[in-house]
């Protein structure tokens, strides 16, 4: 999940990941005995495939920049997440993705 997000976050146009609610309360109150988290938590999801055959399902949430085109930021992380999962699994791969903002 980690390597999907850094490649996502390497797209032209994407602003940062979809932050998460978990991912707001640790960075607004870090607690020393927890790991800090990397704040992907809720913008990446990843879930196996449940039949032979069937794909690894991923979701992608991004805030995109108001100076490119939503359809190409779309596509490029579509693309990069693809690539990213590809290369770690064997099995299909269906990304969606989705834009929730623009800055």
């Amino acid at each position: 999940m980690a390597a999907i997000a850094d490649a996502v976050l390497q797209v032209p146009g994407v602003a940062f990941l979809k932050p998460g609610l978990a991912a707001r309360l640790q960075a607004a109150m870090p607690w020393p005995s927890r790991p800090r988290a990397a704040g992907h938590a809720g913008a990446v999801r990843i879930i196996p495939p449940d039949a032979a055959g069937a794909p690894l399902n991923v979701t992608v949430e991004v805030v995109a920049r108001l100076d490119h085109r939503a359809l190409d930021v779309t596509r490029a992380v579509r693309t990069a997440a693809e690539t990213t999962a590809t290369e770690a699994q064997v099995a299909p791969v269906a990304v969606r993705v989705t834009i929730t903002n623009r800055v």
